[in-house]
């Protein structure tokens, strides 16, 4: 068996072993003699036991760097045994063993606790923007506005499609009275339609042959534009006339 050197614990002087390097890899504290290991054992202090409250000498090692009992035995006893605990939620006083270390006396009490302290301070998947009902997780994949068809239709209702959208967007109706693209929107819009001749500029199409009114396309997005410079987003030349067909391929190709 090959000879290891190792630092003696005690003296702290090298000397030679035959152990293995797997056991001194797993037992590094070796002594070089008997004589090494009772001066350093007698170096054990003296502790008091928490259950049987008498004193005990004993070494601290890594594993166990404050001594709390004399024995296997009081530590069973003391760990095991039922202790008093007071719920942080309704301040009742409930019983459990002394190991369990129990903060709240039911699941019931735990959960409310957890949005008392601000754990949870808001609902994970949101609130319903029509009723303000916290949403679950199937409602919240499914988009995560509202927890209901009725609730939608309810929001919906009266609402054009550009103040629908400014509204889920985050934006204040009130902010922009005429539109969420600004108050002189619908004056720029027209304007634009009227240079372009009231034809789509990408397809050629006009006005009379769709039977309706013209798109007009933000070139740059209008959601790149702060709010108070709407009068920048919507100057004629950032505006286009399309079709609503050109104008979805656009928007498609851009977002692409």
């Amino acid at each position: 068996m090959p000879t290891i050197t190792t630092n003696c614990k005690g003296c702290q002087k090298e000397f030679t072993t035959y152990r293995s390097p797997a056991y001194l890899e797993k037992y590094k504290e070796l002594y070089c003699s008997k004589a090494c290991f009772d001066v350093h054992w007698a170096k054990a202090e003296l502790f008091v036991c928490d259950n049987c409250g008498k004193d005990f000498t004993a070494r601290r090692t890594p594993d166990r760097p404050n001594p709390r009992y004399c024995s296997m035995k009081c530590h069973t006893k003391h760990v095991g045994s039922m202790v008093d605990f007071v719920c942080q939620t309704c301040g009742k006083v409930f019983e459990t063993q002394r190991s369990h270390k129990r903060k709240y006396c039911s699941k019931s009490c735990s959960g409310k606790h957890s949005y008392v302290v601000g754990r949870n301070p808001s609902p994970i998947f949101g609130d319903c923007k029509q009723c303000k009902k916290q949403l679950n997780k199937a409602q919240h994949e499914d988009g995560g506005l509202f927890c209901s068809k009725q609730c939608f239709y309810s929001f919906r209702t009266g609402l054009s499609t550009e103040k629908y959208n400014a509204i889920i967007n985050g934006l204040l109706p009130n902010d922009l009275p005429t539109s969420y693209r600004g108050p002189n929107w619908a004056k720029q819009r027209n304007n634009a339609r009227h240079r372009d001749k009231y034809c789509c500029q990408r397809c050629g199409i006009t006005e009379s042959a769709l039977c309706r009114q013209l798109d007009v396309h933000h070139i740059q997005p209008f959601r790149t534009f702060a709010l108070a410079d709407y009068k920048a987003a919507n100057a004629l030349a950032n505006l286009v006339s399309l079709c609503h067909a050109c104008h979805l391929y656009i928007e498609w190709s851009v977002a692409d």
